[in-house]
């Protein structure tokens, strides 16, 4: 006759002595979840930043320099422009953008290379616009008319203006001079300081207007892939909380090593226990 069942011996599930003893033993329960946990979120950022590192690393060798996002690419990253980016002030046009190096003019125009812009000033049939090593000349309809580098130029420009018959002065470390753009040439200035009106320097955005019109330039002009990569390596793009997380990763992996370290050598010395232990008669076959 078959025994009846208690409630300390559940049919058909077989008793495992061994079980509990070991897990009192090794002590790995909360150490190996962690350690997986921490695993998986932890590799995945691994994966980003290996996804960014390697193309960063051999940029140069790729050719990756000259690349620049533009359009919708360009959208989450056009922050990373924002320090190089600002507007010349017109009298009675919108400003004009630079982004990263580059004039952009409104209307599809060309864009232009420039280097540290001090100024725009609207003259009577186009437009002059100084860097402090160059000048470039508009037409009406944003054509280009002509360039002129440092050797044409009296000196580093620091400002522009117009005295009182409309021509352009600038301002450099050697003193005034008046600029005649038709022969692009500048003559020492002899009249009143007071009578030359200097235009507005450069300025950041202030306003929801400004922004919009650096964020279209900035579309236009494009964001180096290198600069997006890094932003994104870094944790940058997404600012102070990027940070945070690329902080939490390298925390993470440091808890990984050392814990993969501590389960690699409880996992040693158990196997060692194991086999220093005797069998038992009923272990195995003799």
């Amino acid at each position: 006759m078959r025994a009846p069942e208690t409630a300390e011996t559940p049919p058909n599930r077989p008793q495992r002595a061994g079980a509990p003893r070991r897990q009192r033993r090794n002590g790995n329960g909360l150490l190996r979840r962690w350690h997986r946990r921490l695993g998986v979120a932890a590799a995945v950022i691994v994966l980003i930043m290996v996804a960014t590192g390697l193309p960063l690393n051999h940029a140069a060798d790729w050719g990756l320099g000259t690349v620049r996002l533009r359009g919708l690419l360009a959208d989450p990253f056009l922050s990373l422009l924002a320090e190089r980016a600002v507007l010349l002030e017109r009298p009675h046009d919108p400003p004009l953008s630079w982004v990263d190096g580059r004039l952009v003019i409104p209307g599809g125009a060309p864009i232009h290379a420039l280097d540290e812009p001090v100024g725009a000033l609207a003259l009577p049939d186009g437009l002059l616009v100084a860097s402090h090593d160059a000048i470039l000349l508009f037409a009406a309809d944003g054509r280009l008319v002509e360039r002129m580098g440092a050797v044409l130029l009296p000196g580093p420009i620091i400002t522009l203006g117009k005295d009182r018959t409309d021509r352009p002065v600038l301002r450099t470390a050697s003193g005034l001079f008046r600029f005649d753009p038709d022969l692009g040439m500048a003559t020492p200035f002899a009249g009143p300081v007071d009578a030359v009106a200097w235009v507005p320097a450069p300025r950041a955005p202030t306003s929801p207007q400004d922004r919009r019109l650096l964020a279209r330039a900035a579309r236009r002009v494009g964001v180096p892939l290198i600069d997006a990569l890094a932003a994104v390596h870094s944790g940058r793009i997404l600012g102070l909380p990027g940070r945070l997380v690329n902080d939490v990763a390298a925390i993470a992996l440091l808890y990984l090593a050392a814990s993969g370290l501590v389960l690699a050598r409880r996992r040693k010395r158990r196997r060692r226990l194991e086999e220093a232990r005797p069998r038992s008669e009923g272990d195995g076959p003799q």
